[in-house]
């Protein structure tokens, strides 16, 4: 399960629309969404901006990959709706679990189309030192391969006879202790290992760096920013003057 959700993060390489955009457009995209996530709650703009999500998706051709995604949140998912449900109300347990769903298939898409080399050269035209940037990458370049390294540590413990869904539910915790170690320990080596490499190789010794395939804004990068921004704008008017919730919208919710 855990490696199903942590693949959201997993660079794939491909060559369409959404993979050419500039990093920089991309996090727009997802600042826009996350945005608008916020601001509404109603069922139906939910919708909508999920049904804008599904069109990014088919065009960076990413379908299977964020169903993988969902499929490894469905436990997350359930426990969001049931709490809601059992203190408050299945209507906020399946609000909360929409706007998660579209998050997290923002984020898939934002992640999934973008080199990480790419966004440590985007977070560095912000004015953030590149160490910083290539260490913010560095960080979510290597949450695959620690979904990767669980699930290896998981079929050895297993092979040794751990049982982890046995007992209740703090039985289960403690259990998980087994896995926690190898992987914090695999962690520190990893870490020791890349910073021994950096620094075999001068990293931060040469303040101006080049890059071989720099990234720029082209023309199609600002229209999607035009065309976001304008979401964005729309999505604020919308808010404020109230018209979501005096309209057809507030009639298509439902009374759960």
């Amino acid at each position: 399960m855990s490696k199903d959700l942590l693949s959201a993060f997993n660079f794939i390489d491909r060559d369409d629309f959404v993979h050419r955009l500039d990093p920089r457009s991309k996090l727009f995209l997802v600042i826009v969404y996350m945005t608008l996530f916020i601001l509404f709650g109603e069922y139906v703009v939910q919708i909508v901006l999920l049904a804008t999500l599904i069109v990014w998706i088919l065009i960076a051709h990413m379908g299977k990959q964020i169903l993988d995604s969902l499929r490894g949140m469905a436990f997350i998912l359930f426990f969001i709706i049931f709490f809601n449900t059992l203190f408050h109300s299945l209507n906020l347990g399946v609000r909360m679990s929409l706007r998660l769903i579209n998050i997290i298939i923002a984020f898939s898409i934002f992640f999934q189309t973008t080199r990480p080399e790419d966004l440590t050269q985007a977070i560095a035209k912000f004015g953030i030192s590149y160490p910083i940037a290539f260490s913010f990458s560095l960080a979510f370049r290597f949450i695959p391969t620690l979904a990767q390294e669980v699930e290896t540590i998981t079929k050895a413990q297993k092979s040794r006879g751990l049982v982890l869904q046995r007992g209740g539910l703090f039985q289960q915790i403690r259990n998980l202790f087994p896995l926690l170690i190898p992987l914090i320990t695999n962690s520190i080596k990893r870490a020791y290992y890349v910073a021994e490499s950096l620094e075999a190789r001068s990293f931060g010794l040469i303040k101006h760096r080049t890059h071989l395939y720099p990234v720029k804004l082209k023309i199609y990068d600002w229209v999607v920013i035009v065309l976001l921004l304008f979401l964005l704008v729309a999505g604020i008017w919308f808010k404020v003057t109230g018209y979501c919730s005096e309209t057809w919208l507030f009639l298509l919710e439902i009374p759960l």
